[in-house]
C-alpha cells in the first residue's frame, strides 16, 4: 500500500561532508595502528562484463549520497573521484588493494570500503 502523505525529501546539495549518521569503520595496519573513519563518499560501480577490457578511469560509478550524481575519476598518484552534481569529492591511494577492490566491485558486485585522504571511508557497492 502506497503511502499517500510522505513527502518526498530533496538532497541537500549544499552539504559537502561525511553523512551525519553514517557508519563507522575501524580501519587497522599491520602495526595494530587502528583509525575509525565515517563514510565520506559511497560509491555505486555499474557492473562491467567480465570479457570486456576496462581500466579504473573507464567505469562508470555514481554517488550514492545525492542520490546517483555522476563521478568524475582522474588517476594521478592514487584515484581522485569527484560527483559532478554536488560537487563532494574524495583521493584514495593507487594501491593494488585499492584497484582490486574496484575491480571485483564492477565485476562481481563485492562491496569494498577503503580510507580516503580524508582520513574518512569510501564504499564501493555495486549499482545493480
Amino acid at each position: 500500500m502506497k503511502n499517500e502523505t510522505a513527502k518526498k525529501e530533496k538532497p541537500n546539495f549544499g552539504k559537502k561532508t561525511a553523512q551525519v549518521e553514517a557508519d563507522t569503520w575501524k580501519a587497522c595496519d599491520a602495526d595494530e595502528t587502528c583509525i575509525e573513519s565515517k563514510v565520506g563518499m559511497t560509491i555505486a560501480v555499474e557492473i562491467q562484463d567480465p570479457d570486456e577490457h576496462f581500466t579504473i578511469p573507464d567505469l562508470k560509478m555514481y554517488h550514492q549520497e545525492c542520490e546517483g550524481g555522476f563521478i568524475e575519476i582522474h588517476e594521478k598518484d592514487g584515484y581522485h573521484f569527484r560527483c559532478k552534481r554536488c560537487d563532494i569529492s574524495r583521493d584514495i591511494a593507487g594501491s593494488d588493494a585499492n584497484k582490486e577492490g574496484m575491480i571485483n566491485a564492477a565485476l562481481n558486485g563485492v562491496k569494498y570500503k577503503t580510507l580516503s585522504t580524508h582520513l574518512d571511508m569510501v564504499i564501493f557497492i555495486s549499482n545493480k
